[in-house]
């Protein structure tokens, strides 16, 4: 299977055109099969700092010190409409908000092409990225041609109700509301889908013993849990976890990271059962 090289050589998976209400996207123009690379990208710079404490001036001088061609890339680069009227070096500053992704632990990077690519909360490609600042973008489904790429772009959203990923999500899409797939449902399929991310949330803090990090939002703790019932071993709530995952159609790390905990459970209970036949509630685990 061919694999996208750097960005200016993606060998034509996709294009970039305007997708009506939510504004120019990337669409598929073939068929592509799960795991293939569309993209990967360097970062045009990158300002190793926290996001709070990047000042337009921080922008403007890595700007400076691009190629001139690598600068004309960035001009071109979209801002929020708020920044229509705005001077400038305000404009540089709206151009590096609006596509800038975080880049491990070593601060925020400027992308033209992954930039283009629009949210959804029940996307068919995955990001992921090196330390030396570099995006890549992965298919995860079968993608027909003409169908719209998508990533989450805070992977915490599959794991949330619409009302939860609405909140979350706001202040990376211009204060805007979240029109994907998903949350353009009509409400009766929302509902069911949020009933299935709930249970997932909490099934993933019962796997992980935490919540996901960085939400403005009602944790989980013990004292708030809600123990759905009491697993018969311990593998069977990483089975459900990836049953509901599959029924919403969700692929990510955590899914493996589930995967993978599961079966070590299961090599653990033959380990330490001492028999050579696993007992049902076991089996049951492994048919989900």
């Amino acid at each position: 299977m061919a694999q996208a090289g750097p960005s200016e050589d993606n060998h034509g998976y996709y294009e970039i055109k305007n997708g009506g209400n939510k504004g120019r996207g990337a669409f598929a123009l073939k068929t592509i099969f799960p795991g293939t690379r569309i993209l990967f990208e360097d970062a045009l710079f990158i300002i190793e700092k926290h996001a709070a404490e990047i000042k337009t001036k921080d922008i403007i001088s890595k700007m400076n010190a691009l190629t001139p061609a690598m600068r004309r890339h960035f001009q071109s680069l979209p801002f929020a409409p708020r920044y229509a009227t705005a001077s400038a070096s305000e404009k540089h500053y709206g151009r590096f908000h609006r596509n800038n992704f975080s880049i491990l632990d070593k601060g925020w990077g400027c992308f033209v092409h992954a930039s283009r690519f629009n949210n959804s909360c029940l996307p068919d490609c995955a990001v992921s990225q090196n330390r030396q600042g570099s995006i890549q973008i992965c298919v995860t489904r079968k993608v027909s041609k003409k169908e719209e790429l998508t990533f989450a772009y805070n992977q915490i959203v599959q794991y949330l109700t619409t009302d939860e990923r609405q909140a979350l999500l706001r202040p990376l899409l211009d204060d805007s509301p979240c029109i994907c797939e998903l949350c353009s449902r009509p409400a009766d399929q929302r509902s069911q889908s949020d009933e299935r991310r709930k249970l997932m949330r909490h099934l993933a803090f019962l796997l992980r013993g935490e919540d996901f990090e960085g939400m403005a939002l009602d944790q989980i703790t013990p004292s708030n849990y809600n123990p759905f019932s009491t697993f018969r071993v311990a593998s069977e709530a990483a089975g459900w976890f990836v049953a509901l995952a599959s029924a919403e159609g969700i692929v990510g790390t955590l899914i493996w990271d589930v995967y993978a905990k599961g079966a070590h459970d299961l090599l653990r209970h033959f380990k330490t059962s001492g028999t050579v036949q696993l007992s049902t509630a076991a089996l049951d685990t492994a048919k989900l």
